[in-house]
């Protein structure tokens, strides 16, 4: 879930969900408070937790959304239900969603480096060699001329 995103971007969602647990345990585990207000207490806690889902979620998408757009990778379909969440404004990935999206990213940026590599292997490092052959040759031929 958190491939393509530093850990130190993660860190203020993992804050926040640790001071909730460190705001609602102390009240889920005293011994004055109800099986009704635990209850309670749990489903604001949940309630909480899936914001900072969702939020966590959004922030991961954008993150995709920029790389694959300066990738230039096609998004699925909004219609697509198995890569979009339904009824999410703004809509954010299902979990399949991020790892097609994850994958397609992967792929483009090999095939981008496949072709770097062989222009590096086929034209500018025997371009380089060839021209400082040349150089060499220039320079010795320019010292025996100079040299008579």
């Amino acid at each position: 879930m958190r491939y393509h995103v530093p850990m130190w971007e993660l860190r203020g969602f993992e804050k926040r969900r640790a001071e909730l647990h460190k705001k609602f345990d102390p009240i889920l585990h005293a011994k004055e408070t109800t099986r009704l207000e635990r209850e309670d207490i749990t489903l604001q806690l949940v309630g909480e937790l899936q914001k900072i889902d969702f939020e966590e979620g959004r922030f991961i998408d954008s993150r995709l959304y920029r790389k694959a757009r300066r990738l230039d990778i096609e998004l699925p379909p909004l219609s697509n239900t198995e890569m979009w969440q339904e009824n999410v404004k703004p809509p954010i990935f299902t979990l399949k969603g991020r790892l097609a999206m994850r994958k397609a990213i992967d792929e483009e940026q090999t095939r981008r480096r496949d072709v770097a590599a062989w222009w590096w292997k086929t034209v500018i490092i025997p371009g380089l060699a060839a021209a400082t052959g040349l150089v060499g040759a220039l320079t010795g031929l320019f010292a025996v001329l100079h040299h008579k």
